[in-house]
């Protein structure tokens, strides 16, 4: 009985060899598009960076009891394009509440449904160790930009998570969507006529 398995065994092996070396393999290919698309605009604007730099994430967070804090950046630019007429001048940058319920320019909230976590974005650099970005109200302050046309520039800004207790929080990803509004002149080199 052992002769017979080790046989049939060994049959079966050649017949699947066999098989597999006359299989054809072929090379197939396949395409996709790919585009490249840049508009070039007249005018002044902001850009928080490259990739995923405009989400500020704090990753998984177990405690609030100390504050975190993460740096980010934005650029502003102002258009000096070929038959423009205007020269550009930002001032300043304003960044409102967000899209949470409840949030305030001076007190800002990370939303989960509705569950909510306090946080607060700063202007970055000497002096601005506490002073809110937002809109100039109440304590707030807008983000002076002062960008001519042709001369971009970097600016840096702080967002902290406050300390806070989070055990009556559920897990889950807390956010906040805010609007930074860029505020500028267009100046057409003109005189003004009385």
């Amino acid at each position: 009985m052992k002769k017979t398995l080790i046989a049939l065994f060994a049959t079966a092996s050649v017949a699947a060899a066999a098989s597999a070396a006359s299989a054809a393999v072929t090379n197939q290919t396949s395409t996709g598009n790919l585009t490249v698309k840049a508009t070039l605009t007249e005018g002044c604007g902001i850009n928080f960076g490259n990739g995923n730099e405009s989400v500020i994430d704090f990753g998984s967070v177990y405690d609030l009891t100390n504050k975190m804090e993460q740096i980010g950046h934005f650029s502003i630019g102002c258009s000096s394009l070929k038959g423009q007429t205007n020269v550009y001048k930002a001032a300043s940058v304003s960044l409102n509440q967000g899209s949470v319920t409840g949030s305030t320019v001076e007190n800002r909230l990370l939303g989960n449904g509705s569950d909510t976590l306090a946080f607060q974005v700063y202007l970055y650099g000497a002096g601005n160790a506490d002073t809110i970005w937002g809109d100039g109200s109440g304590t707030t302050q807008v983000y002076p930009t002062p960008v001519t046309s042709g001369q971009p520039q970097t600016y840096d800004y702080r967002v902290r998570l406050l300390p806070q207790s989070v055990t009556d929080k559920p897990a889950g990803v807390y956010q906040n969507t805010m609007v930074a509004t860029v505020n500028y002149t267009a100046d057409d080199g003109q005189t003004a006529s009385n």
